[in-house]
């Protein structure tokens, strides 16, 4: 859960740290990104899995891989908890 990712990077205040420090500009963008996943591209994913109208499916599909490649484009080369 990004709760329990938030607290052990609370918690263990050393590197490697998921939140970016001293930065709320970066700390808000990787907050809302973790968000993007858990709201857009999980939910997709999961109705991909599990509805078994062959139409929700392939719909549940496009949308998935078009957030995937939103959330892609989005990215930088730090390691933050959206990775996680």
């Amino acid at each position: 859960s990004l709760h329990v990712v938030q607290y052990i990077d609370e918690r263990f205040d050393h590197p490697p740290y998921f939140l970016p420090r001293n930065d709320p500009v970066k700390r808000a963008h990787v907050r809302i990104w973790s968000d993007f996943v858990t709201e857009k591209m999980q939910k997709n994913f999961y109705v991909l899995l599990m509805d078994q109208d062959p139409a929700a499916q392939a719909k549940a599909k496009e949308t998935f891989f078009q957030e995937c490649r939103t959330f892609a484009k989005a990215m930088s080369k730090e390691i933050s908890m959206v990775d996680i």
